[in-house]
């Protein structure tokens, strides 16, 4: 109980910070939905739609100001992975689900960074384009 406590105030810490530093509303939404799986002590097959979720705004928000290094390679890793977390869990005893989460947790937390760093989107990219329109 002691982790799960633990883990639970990080995320509520991390939540906190983020809402009240970050103007970015899809990426706070995505790092609030992760942080609450990261929260709870259990989350289920059914509870990975959550993440799925983040995994959208991120995307949405990617879309719009630009993809940073590496994050399509991991949004495209995290997703299947995603749907295998009951399969693997319960055939080889391997927790894939926090290891998901973190890596999503990740992404939205990176994104927040970078937006209030004035992250420019490469050249070529979907959202340079349309904004040279």
């Amino acid at each position: 109980w002691a982790v799960q406590a633990v883990a639970a105030l990080a995320m509520a810490g991390v939540v906190a910070i983020i809402w009240r530093r970050a103007d970015q509303g899809q990426a706070r939404r995505a790092v609030l939905l992760t942080a609450t799986l990261l929260a709870v002590p259990l989350s289920l097959v059914y509870d990975q739609l959550l993440l799925l979720v983040a995994m959208a705004w991120l995307l949405r928000d990617a879309r719009e100001t630009g993809f940073l290094p590496w994050e399509r390679l991991l949004l495209v890793l995290v997703w299947p992975l995603s749907l295998m977390t009951w399969i693997v869990g319960t055939s080889w005893h391997i927790p894939l689900a926090p290891l998901t989460h973190l890596v999503v947790l990740g992404l939205g937390l990176r994104r927040v960074w970078a937006a209030r760093r004035g992250f420019v989107a490469p050249r070529g990219s979907h959202a340079a384009t349309a904004r040279a329109a």
